[in-house]
């Protein structure tokens, strides 16, 4: 049990009293759970009190009693003199908000103070004590309630809201102070509540059926459900009694609200107009352009199937039927996975053969008016479904660039089975980076941008492929975006598979030079923009050249971390060798150490390269050994070489070529000329 509850146990009003205004003075949490009643009263300084400590021992008399037995506390007045027991004073206990409200005399805004506490789920503070009345309202956000600010103003202005009856009983007479025509119109309002939920005035009335009333949840809220149900009846009686035109509707129809003035044939009329509007057809339509248009066709497919049990195409003018597609919605161990989804339109029986739209991006739906709330609860069970159970959440998805023949640019996402390499070998600085700063954090609350530099073949690829793996096991969804062009288009949707993670090879193609273009400013606004802050976002770019990137996106908030990504160190080269190796005969005895110290400064592709030469050179000799590891390694010294060299432009010179006698050459003014046999030709 909580304090509360302890403390409630007891009889004697005087040190229930006490032990109330112990807690409320040293804020005690009175549902705050304790084993026994003496923990419960232990929560409080006894020393702290008004009677002190000596008050509460001689109450307690034992502790081990006092936590089993109440009656100690009931019969206190018999082991404490009466200058021991201290003063009590029960006006000077401050009340909890159940208390001050119940002061108020009017049941109408008693109601709604009630009801502001439920819908803003402030139902527990009820009970917790507060010094002054004015706290009961200053616990509501009074924007937030069905009355809105004004209401509420227009009150407080009347009222000192201080712990005294007379300025509670403001409250009693709220209606005279309100001069906003608004909120007056609000509260005549009220009084037009006409629905009759039992036309028979003999019969009981439920509290199921009561709850329909929508003055039940107020009522409810005062004096509980069962008073609720019978001030419900109560109040319908006296209206069939008044002879007041009054009806029922089943849940999924439409609520006719009549006023008091309105007679049987004026409330007949309205029906009828009522009826011939909902007859009347419309167009209801629901956007879904930030979500993949697979994702929309199977989750359409998934809310037909649960809302109406199945669905049926419609031909269209010219006898086409709706399309067919599989959709991949996951692959495993090779095999893709499918979903058999449709596009075009489809009748609704349960909407009078409605036509529902299944686009791209959109559904709409033709049908009549009256079942327009059903057609958005549809939508929104569409939405649910994508928000809950995306085909794409949890997996690894590359993106394409598609466009149109009328030139409107979309993405194409295409799930692929995570396949990563274990060969990937990571100096222990680099290593050490990526683990406590990039996979540890993933998944985390905000946005987080890397930057992978450094040159070509050192795993920047291989490692962002790995953290990808790592995301989906804490589900995120992980996007390979093949097209810089679409980056800004990417993050948009990728926002909607939160937590997920972006990443783009070679950001220097559309993030590099001085000048700031239109490409470049859709970046930075990008990553910049609202719509990623606040949003569980890993971006991930590589560059083997960072310095050719503008300095605008290199900026900590744009990228929080870059990790050069260098060539393996002597310690790596040896391990990489050891990877290649360890299956060859005489892989043991191999001096890795000296092999890697003689082996050329180039990136770990390399080391690979030569890896696997060594291989397949000691396979051919039957035994690994030294020397033809170093042999594969000195075959690719000159191909290193090569790399590093520069591209030589072609450019004018002297060259002479002798073929037979002939001669090509170069004259002053740079002219080619062919000498043959004493003839001069120009061949330029």
């Amino acid at each position: 049990m909580n304090i509360r509850e302890y403390i409630d146990q007891l009889k004697c009003p005087e040190i229930r009293t006490r032990a109330y205004r112990a807690c409320s003075e040293q804020d005690v949490d009175l549902n705050e759970n304790k084993e026994n009643l003496m923990d419960a009263l232990n929560c409080f300084s006894w020393s702290s009190t008004k009677e002190k400590g000596g008050f509460w021992m001689l109450i307690n008399d034992d502790s081990e009693k006092g936590a089993k037995n109440v009656k100690l506390f009931d019969d206190y007045k018999h082991m404490v003199t009466e200058e021991e027991q201290g003063p009590v004073d029960d006006s000077d206990r401050d009340k909890t908000r159940r208390e001050y409200i119940e002061m108020i005399e009017d049941e109408e805004i008693k109601a709604r103070l009630y009801r502001a506490h439920k819908e803003q789920d402030k139902e527990q503070g009820l009970d917790n004590q507060i010094r002054r009345f004015g706290y009961v309202l200053d616990d509501i956000e009074w924007g937030k309630t069905q009355e809105g600010n004004t209401f509420w103003d227009k009150i407080d202005d009347h009222a000192v809201l201080e712990d005294d009856p007379d300025d509670i009983n403001s409250f009693n007479h709220y209606k005279d102070y309100i001069k906003d025509e608004e909120v007056k119109e609000r509260i005549a309002n009220k009084n037009q509540i006409s629905i009759n939920i039992n036309t028979d005035s003999s019969m009981s009335l439920t509290i199921e059926e009561a709850k329909r009333h929508p003055m039940f949840p107020m009522l409810a809220a005062v004096m509980g459900d069962q008073k609720a149900a019978m001030a419900v009846k109560q109040a319908t009686d006296e209206q069939e009694k008044k002879n007041q035109a009054t009806t029922e509707f089943s849940k999924t129809e439409k609520r006719i609200i009549v006023p008091i003035s309105m007679n049987k044939i004026q409330a007949s009329k309205e029906l009828k107009r009522q009826w011939e509007d909902e007859e009347t057809k419309i167009n209801v339509d629901r956007q879904f352009n930030t979500w993949n248009w697979k994702d929309v066709l199977v989750a359409t497919k998934k809310a037909a199937e649960r809302h109406f049990g199945w669905i049926q195409g419609k031909e269209g003018m010219f006898g086409q039927k709706p399309r067919e597609i599989d959709v991949v919605v996951d692959i495993k161990d090779g095999k893709k996975i499918t979903e058999t989804c449709f596009y075009g339109k489809f009748t609704a029986s349960v909407w009078e053969d409605g036509v529902v739209d299944v686009g791209p991006g959109y559904l709409t739906a033709e049908v009549k008016k009256r079942y327009a709330p059903e057609v958005r609860e549809f939508f929104n069970l569409v939405q649910d479904i994508l928000d809950k159970e995306s085909i794409f959440r949890a997996k690894a998805i590359t993106v394409n660039r598609k466009e149109d023949p009328w030139g409107e640019v979309s993405l194409d996402f295409e799930i692929f089975e995570m396949k990563t390499s274990d060969r990937i070998v990571l100096n222990s600085d680099i290593k050490g980076v990526i683990k406590n700063f990039v996979i540890d954090d993933l998944g985390e609350e905000g946005k987080r941008c890397y930057l992978f530099s450094g040159s070509y073949g050192n795993g920047k690829t291989e490692v962002a492929m790995q953290i990808g793996e790592s995301g989906i096991k804490k589900k995120m969804a992980f996007f390979y975006c093949k097209d810089a062009d679409v980056f800004d288009l990417l993050l948009k949707q990728a926002l909607n598979y939160s937590p997920s993670l972006v990443f783009l090879e070679d950001l220097d193609e559309i993030g590099a030079g001085s000048q700031r273009d239109a490409a470049m400013n859709r970046i930075l606004n990008t990553l910049d923009g609202v719509q990623t802050k606040g949003n569980d976002l890993t971006v991930i770019f590589t560059t083997n050249h960072e310095k050719r990137i503008n300095k605008a996106l290199r900026r900590p908030g744009r990228i929080d971390l870059v990790v050069n990504f260098t060539n393996p160190n002597k310690d790596s080269v040896a391990k990489i060798y050891k990877i290649f190796l360890k299956d060859l005969e005489g892989a043991d005895k191999l001096d890795y150490a000296k092999l890697a110290q003689n082996t050329p400064d180039c990136p770990g592709a390399v080391i690979a390269e030569i890896a696997k030469r060594a291989v397949k050179l000691c396979k051919k000799k039957g035994v690994a050994t030294d020397e033809l590891v170093m042999a594969a390694s000195d075959s690719m010294k000159h191909h290193l070489n090569l790399m590093d060299e520069g591209i030589e432009e072609p450019r004018n010179g002297t060259m002479k070529i002798e073929v037979s006698g002939a001669s090509i050459k170069t004259s002053k003014n740079g002219e080619a000329n062919l000498e043959e046999a004493g003839e001069l030709v120009n061949v330029n």
